[in-house]
């Protein structure tokens, strides 16, 4: 991969999904981002309340983790710098004229159908990543959360002038592949910050104990938008402050969790406060609050648990645009887990979109956790039109 598709990656490739959910880390995405009624106070990313469910050795607890998904990313990336090799050789054509190798008919239309193919491809990325301590307890639990997401789209159009431009060039005998008008086009959005979770337990009648929890957090956001004819197209230019703006606010984050029979339910809202962002195309995209729920059961080791979006999300979605960058979406996710002597935990998932804009998911996991001490999860995540993302986390207890 050359640098400018190495640049791509990094510049395009940025979680999830698409899913837009919250800071999913690998244990949870193995189980298809469930784990806000079975999780622990090791999964207080999810469910704030859930940081007062812990065994009686536990402390605190450290963990580092990333994870990223894309769809059609090398193939597309792989077409734009095949598009952009054959711009050069038809330009060298006229500007370095051979008698006995003249552009032809041939190259002007292999030159045309491969920027009309561009038009219908996209590149669909997320990237998250987390740096957490939590300290649990029934009386006052804490956590303190370093996170970020990034979701990415980039779309490629092609412009029907171009086809006239390719072909009078041959007439002519003069092309300038600057004046090529088929673009591409890349949106990002990331959502940064820094988060304090707090949360107790108490006594409820007819319900016994329950579990609440708060996470404060400070959040930074920051668009980009980054738009080039397909022949000076270069991601190397795409985070200069042109194309970028930010802003700073406040959000808070609301959790329930309990245990009715034998059955646990939670209710996480997250980002109970608006934030909006303004692009510099005057593209407003703003984090709208979410609400989900979600119930568990654990049966001799295996824990089944399905998380259900109460309402339509519809963070980052621009007004008017539906295809521009992300889609209204509302989740179910069901997830499974096997506990073999608290040493190895295998997992699988699958999610669907309730509003019918994304794909389904599969999801598949592994957590080892030798001595409950040192913990490894990893996830892989698979959709369709080669949809695929993984997770890895590290995390010790202490």
């Amino acid at each position: 991969m050359n640098r400018k598709a190495l640049a791509g990656w990094i510049s395009l490739m940025m979680s999830p999904a698409v899913m837009a959910d919250a800071f999913v880390d690998a244990r949870s995405a193995g189980v298809a981002g469930t784990g806000i009624a079975s999780g622990d106070f090791t999964r207080a990313n999810l469910n704030p309340a859930l940081l007062t469910r812990f065994d009686d050795n536990d402390d605190f607890y450290l963990k580092l983790g990333i994870r990223a998904q894309a769809k059609d990313y090398n193939d597309t990336i792989d077409s734009v710098d095949d598009v952009q090799d054959q711009l050069d050789r038809f330009e060298s054509l006229f500007n370095n004229p051979d008698p006995n190798n003249p552009p032809t008919e041939a190259d002007a239309q292999s030159l045309i159908n491969s920027l009309k193919a561009l038009d219908d491809d996209t590149i669909d990325g997320q990237l998250n990543a987390e740096l957490a301590f939590y300290s649990p307890s029934e009386d006052l639990a804490f956590g303190i959360t370093l996170g970020g997401q990034l979701w990415a789209k980039g779309d490629f159009s092609f412009a029907e002038s171009d086809e006239n431009l390719i072909d009078s060039a041959l007439e002519s005998g003069d092309f300038d592949q600057n004046d090529i008008a088929s673009e591409g086009l890349a949106r990002a959005v990331a959502v940064n910050e820094i988060a304090v979770s707090f949360a107790t337990k108490f006594s409820v009648p007819a319900i016994g104990g329950l579990s609440v929890g708060v996470t404060p957090k400070v959040q930074r956001l920051d668009s980009y938008l980054y738009v080039a004819n397909i022949s000076n197209y270069d991601s190397d230019d795409y985070f200069e402050d042109q194309y970028m703006t930010d802003t700073t606010g406040f959000n808070l984050d609301v959790g329930l969790h309990a245990q009715v029979g034998p059955a646990l339910v939670g209710l996480v809202a997250r980002n109970l406060i608006s934030q909006d962002i303004v692009n510099v195309a005057g593209e407003k995209l703003t984090l709208e609050p979410t609400i989900t729920a979600g119930a568990a059961v654990d049966l001799a080791g295996v824990s089944l648990e399905l998380d259900l979006d109460l309402i339509e999300n519809k963070s980052f979605v621009i007004d008017g645009a539906d295809e521009a960058f992300l889609k209204p979406r509302q989740w179910a996710r069901v997830g499974a887990e096997l506990d073999i002597f608290e040493q190895v935990q295998l997992r699988a998932g699958y999610r669907n979109d309730m509003s019918g804009n994304y794909d389904d998911f599969f999801t598949v996991g592994l957590g080892i956790s030798p001595l409950d001490t040192v913990t490894i999860d990893l996830a892989g995540e698979f959709g369709q039109d080669d949809e695929i993302g993984g997770a890895v986390q590290f995390g010790v207890k202490f």
